[in-house]
């Protein structure tokens, strides 16, 4: 039997048992949908009569994006401002893959692919920039890896040297991952109930579903062919410290040790692999060691702790923490 946390319990034989798309879900599955629907819809309140940050979260998850726009563009402050281009970005990109898609011929198309429903298109997400958001920030270099993907995608490599340039400049490279989940989670607290942990699941998987990483710009842009320029191997270096100084996430450190490779460098001293980081990830949040309780309202409440510590230290120091703690027992 399994613990569903509102329901009570249910044979493993019935969680395991698969519907096809007509058939409503069982009892337990529905009063489970209740209780993520009952979460989402009070974080949703909770974030539209917070600060800035919070309302233009609210607004994202709602897919208002104008209203996200508005509040950004008003409130002269660099993180709130670059929660509305990312979700613009995001936007953009969505579109992209459907209209990418629906010029495929039938062949191509996976028989399973329903094409997702669009929100109406926003007027207002033009009126943002990659250079007002640095402008913001001075010290911030992920507006410029992102004019950096952006003239990567354009091959302009004048463009790319020059966000290059510009990107090793700042003092710091803030994550273009989870900001949704950091704004929510903040906002929840450090120890969310099962409904709240429903629904940081859902932010999580929002952010998460089309996310923009630094690093992978950096990847591209200091290739082996494009490093054999001097200046721009000279540039690479610089990045890949940067980058390795401000890593966050697993990507982040397949990043640095790629570029470590490209660039023959040492990596960094008490360097974290990203395989040991992956494991001691896998400490923390329990993938480790599947139980059999994860629907349970504890279970919930466990995804809820370690989503919420992911988006306020980042992957890599929950990794080191964890091998830390493990370690020291």
């Amino acid at each position: 039997m399994v613990d569903v946390c509102g329901y009570g319990e249910v044979p493993l034989k019935a969680l395991a048992r698969e519907q096809s798309a007509t058939e409503p879900p069982p009892v337990w599955a529905q009063v489970q949908l209740d209780l993520q629907q009952r979460g989402w819809d009070r974080l949703l309140r909770e974030l539209a009569v917070g600060d800035g940050r919070q309302r233009v979260a609210a607004a994202v998850l709602q897919n208002r994006l104008d209203d996200a726009v508005r509040i950004a563009a008003g409130s002269g402050d660099a993180s709130i401002y670059g929660l509305a281009v990312a979700a613009c970005r995001r936007d953009v990109a969505g579109r992209g893959a459907v209209a990418w898609r629906r010029g495929q011929p039938a062949s191509a198309v996976p028989q399973d692919w329903v094409e997702p429903a669009l929100p109406p298109e926003p007027q207002l997400c033009g009126t943002l920039s990659l250079q007002r958001w640095a402008q913001l920030d001075p010290g911030d270099a992920r507006p410029w890896s992102l004019q950096l993907a952006d003239a990567l995608k354009r091959k302009d490599e004048a463009a790319v040297q020059l966000a290059l340039y510009e990107l090793v400049q700042r003092q710091r490279l803030s994550t273009g991952v989870r900001g949704l989940t950091a704004v929510a989670a903040a906002m929840l607290g450090p120890q969310p109930d099962a409904e709240q942990s429903l629904a940081l699941t859902q932010v999580f998987s929002a952010d998460m579903s089309s996310a923009e990483l630094s690093g992978l710009a950096l990847a591209r842009a200091c290739s082996t062919a494009a490093v054999r320029d001097a200046n721009r191997r000279q540039l690479c270096g610089q990045a890949m410290d940067l980058l390795a100084g401000q890593a966050t996430d697993l990507l982040d450190a397949a990043v640095v040790e790629s570029l470590a490779k490209t660039l023959d460098r040492p990596l960094p001293p008490g360097w974290i692999s990203k395989d040991a980081a992956a494991a001691g990830l896998a400490l923390a949040t329990g993938a480790e060691r599947p139980s059999m309780d994860g629907l349970s309202c504890a279970g919930l409440r466990r995804v809820g702790l370690a989503l919420g510590r992911v988006a306020r230290d980042g992957e890599l120091a929950v990794a080191r923490a964890a091998l830390a703690a493990s370690a020291a027992r």
